[in-house]
């Protein structure tokens, strides 16, 4: 009995380790996905003359859906990151006299390896919906469209990134550890995962000495230094704990270990 409740004792003093192990798992696993996130950056520049483009607005597809969209900066600048994968970049700006100018990538992006596209921006020969496209120019406070009833799976708006499926991996590997180790602390509450105070060890080593026999109350007072009302408290919470039955005797009790705990 001494023995089980050592292993006992043992195996719950690991669960604070098993506790840190899971947790720096579970940062391995998201770092991992997190890690092959591609940066692309690049600059847009008008064909003709060599401008830098501000304003001009960036769009990727991935699989005909709208994935990310960012607008460029004061100095013709983007950039965003994207999951590895096959995609399409369509780049468009409007001049202050309407004119449209349009560049488009098929860009294949590879884990870890940051991208440098640039756009040289043309007029196109063919025409194009532009009230298909959310575009605002705000030297001209025009917004040619607010891109109404716009429902692309996959877009966020304004953060340039794209919600991978890796980021669900991610999520369920959380998920699945963390029912592993509810699982674990289940099971070892039912193989008997009790936890005894120093007193009641005690009374349980001079019960198992008796190989199965009855003990009267009266003769384990005898055998310890605990008051009579220490003892019959220690006895209660063991009854309680399944580890002990108690039979009434006279003024006293039998004492014996319960079934499967000797």
């Amino acid at each position: 009995m001494n023995g089980k409740i050592e292993n006992i004792m043992k195996i719950r003093g690991r669960i604070p380790l098993l506790a840190v192990l899971s947790a720096g798992l579970l940062l391995v696993c998201l770092q991992t996905t997190l890690a092959g996130a591609v940066a692309v950056k690049g600059e847009v520049t008008l064909w003709e003359s060599g401008e830098k483009l501000d304003g001009t607005l960036i769009k990727v597809y991935r699989d005909s859906a709208l994935v990310s969209k960012v607008i460029c900066d004061e100095n013709g600048s983007y950039s965003m990151d994207l999951q590895p994968g096959n995609y399409h970049f369509m780049a468009v700006y409007i001049d202050r006299d309407g004119d449209k100018y349009l560049d488009e990538e098929d860009v294949t992006l590879y884990p870890d390896q940051n991208t440098t596209l640039d756009f040289l921006m043309i007029l196109p020969e063919l025409d194009i919906n532009f009230s298909e496209l959310e575009y605002y120019i705000p030297e001209l406070d025009i917004n040619f469209s607010e891109l109404e009833n716009e429902t692309e799976e996959g877009v966020v708006e304004g953060d340039g990134k794209e919600p991978d499926d890796a980021i669900l991996i991610s999520i369920f590997i959380i998920l699945a550890v963390s029912v592993l180790i509810l699982s674990i602390l289940k099971m070892m509450g039912k193989k008997g995962g009790i936890e005894l105070e120093d007193d009641e060890k005690k009374i349980m080593e001079i019960l198992k000495k008796q190989k199965g026999k009855r003990m009267l109350q009266s003769d384990l007072l005898g055998e310890t230094d605990f008051s009579r009302a220490k003892v019959s408290l220690v006895l209660s919470e063991l009854e309680k704990k399944g580890l002990i039955r108690k039979e009434v005797k006279g003024r006293t009790n039998l004492i014996e270990l319960a079934q499967g705990k000797i």
